[in-house]
């Protein structure tokens, strides 16, 4: 139908981080905390559980980006709305391999698609997301 219309459908899909965060906070947080002592555990060796959980996240985000495509999406976009919470070395470490991984089923399997990501509030570390 959007071919018929001469529009583009927009697949859109939340970024690892984002999705943990609001797993894990259970709503909506200023702060983050629970999710900011669980990258703090992951950081010190005490727990890797943030990065097994972002790993995992990962592979299903980037799986329903690609049941997108087959359903119709000609650009999928990945949005981390919750970038801002990160500083550029738990972007570094947690943010980016995560959305990097989802991005990646993506392209492998749908290399010709365009997928578009976007960091709310990263502008700080602008020049990590490339």
């Amino acid at each position: 139908e959007a071919e018929e219309a001469n529009t583009s459908l927009i697949g859109f899909v939340g970024a690892p981080f984002t999705l943990a965060a609001y797993t894990i906070e259970g709503k909506s947080s200023k702060h983050c905390l629970r999710t900011k002592k669980m990258m703090m555990a992951d950081d010190d060796g005490s727990s890797k559980a943030m990065t097994a959980f972002l790993d995992k996240l990962a592979t299903m985000i980037g799986n329903y980006g690609c049941h997108q495509i087959e359903c119709g999406a000609q650009v999928v976009q990945v949005f981390e709305s919750w970038a801002h919470q990160l500083s550029p070395k738990q972007f570094e470490q947690f943010g980016k391999p995560a959305a990097q991984k989802a991005i990646k089923i993506i392209k492998e399997k749908y290399p010709d698609v365009p997928v578009i990501y976007f960091a709310n509030g990263g502008s700080s570390y602008l020049e990590l997301q490339r």
